[in-house]
């Protein structure tokens, strides 16, 4: 995922440059870059929106994860140890219905482990 912008801690010493149509600093340079496909359903009697949110479920820990989906790209900020940060939406899912999400996430090579992923309406 290569962005434009500035956001790496470092001073961006540490990222690679990429030329081309979408061309950037790669996010992550130094992270995992996983690609996710998961299930949402909704049990909602109406319509509803979900977030897919990212966590780390250990106190002493941290981490900074960067999505892609569908060319959007989101860079959160740094999440402490037992805290989640919303990432992206599904858009609007009809009641009892599932569909499947499909995104990239790059977890920088700093954060710390373990992880969760997960749905929550909006």
């Amino acid at each position: 995922m290569a962005s434009g912008d500035s956001y790496d801690i470092f001073g961006m010493n540490d990222l690679v440059w990429v030329s081309g149509e979408n061309s950037g600093y790669i996010l992550g340079n130094y992270g995992i870059q996983h690609s996710i496909t998961m299930k949402v359903k909704n049990s909602f009697s109406q319509a509803k929106n979900f977030y897919i949110y990212f966590g780390t479920n250990v106190t002493s820990a941290f981490a900074f994860p960067v999505v892609n989906m569908s060319g959007y790209t989101n860079q959160a900020v740094w999440i402490n140890g037992g805290k989640y940060v919303d990432l992206i939406q599904t858009g609007e899912i009809s009641p009892g219905a599932t569909v499947t999400v499909s995104f990239f996430m790059v977890i920088g090579a700093i954060s710390s482990t373990a992880w969760f992923i997960g749905a929550r309406p909006v």
